[in-house]
């Protein structure tokens, strides 16, 4: 089994499985990149007894991915009406349902239907890291299960043998096993150099410079929300590394190569400043969802 941390929540679904007392409906809930998907895989793997890379090619098995904004109604029609029929092996169907705040209202309301109302041997697992956006009629007929951040002793541990920079990168993770993989894929030092200096010249720039990296940001008009989405998670993490340095724990920051700058923004802001950008940051993330101009919201931000 290739899952770090969350023993708790993977033996309970053993015993579960073991015992036939599996719900019909779970909700894999934690921070991004900490092994929901990876967890909902190796059960659909384990009751449909194939491998894992080869789920996709199960008749039984279904997975739900969002577009650019929401989970379509279509989408969940489709696999809904494929769930209503008997099992092709004579035992699960399964759907994984990702990243499940982005369903839409209507799309919710469908799902709702045959959580309502499940079809014998039907497991569908609803994974997410925002699940106050969940309807409440979705949370109280599924079982929660509450992934939880992974001690970096565990971390390392798992990627002690994968790479000279293990070490380094389980503790730039913040106990999220899938981020520490997908930095050891990359030149992450150099992301992370890049990732704060461009922060910097956002924030405490010039208006021109500002303007000049906003428009920038924005040419991939094909995958733009999704792009600024990731970089308002990356903004938050060099804020609170800058907190970190405001309170003296400079050895628990993330962005270790790039102190020089971190202190420079450190310098150039007052804690309230910090606070403020952090707020207008986090609303300004909800408000994605919503089909706002967000290239008008960051220039807003910046100036």
């Amino acid at each position: 089994m290739d899952i770090v941390g969350n023993r708790n929540i993977t033996s309970f679904l053993e015993k579960a499985t073991e015992n036939k007392m599996l719900a019909h409906s779970y909700i894999f809930c934690g921070p991004r990149s900490i092994g929901k998907k990876t967890t909902a895989y190796w059960l659909a793997s384990k009751l449909l007894n194939i491998e894992k890379e080869r789920l996709h090619l199960h008749p039984d098995f279904m997975e739900a991915r969002p577009g650019e904004n929401n989970i379509q109604k279509e989408e969940v029609d489709k696999i809904i009406s494929r769930l209503s029929l008997s099992a092709f092996s004579g035992g699960y169907k399964i759907l994984i349902i990702n990243h499940a705040e982005l369903l839409n209202t209507s799309s919710a309301n469908a799902l709702l239907k045959t959580l309502e109302e499940p079809s014998k041997n039907t497991l569908i697992m609803i994974l997410t890291s925002e699940v106050g956006k969940l309807l409440p009629t979705i949370i109280s007929r599924s079982a929660l299960l509450q992934f939880k951040l992974v001690p970096k002793k565990e971390v390392r541990e798992f990627l002690k043998d994968k790479g000279q920079d293990a070490k380094e990168c389980a503790d730039a993770s913040c106990g999220r096993p899938g981020r520490a993989i997908k930095m050891m894929a990359q030149d992450w030092k150099q992301y992370q150099n890049d990732s704060v200096e461009e922060f910097y010249n956002l924030f405490c720039g010039d208006i021109s410079g500002r303007l000049k990296i906003s428009s920038a940001l924005f040419k991939d008009k094909e995958n733009g929300k999704r792009f600024i989405l990731e970089k308002i998670e990356s903004w938050a993490e060099i804020i609170r590394d800058v907190f970190l340095l405001k309170y003296g724990l400079s050895d628990e920051i993330i962005h270790k190569d790039s102190i020089n700058t971190l202190k420079a923004i450190s310098k150039s802001k007052k804690i309230s400043q910090i606070s403020i950008l952090l707020a207008r940051i986090i609303k300004m993330r909800g408000l994605l969802r919503q089909n706002i101009n967000s290239q008008l919201m960051l220039e807003n931000l910046i100036i």
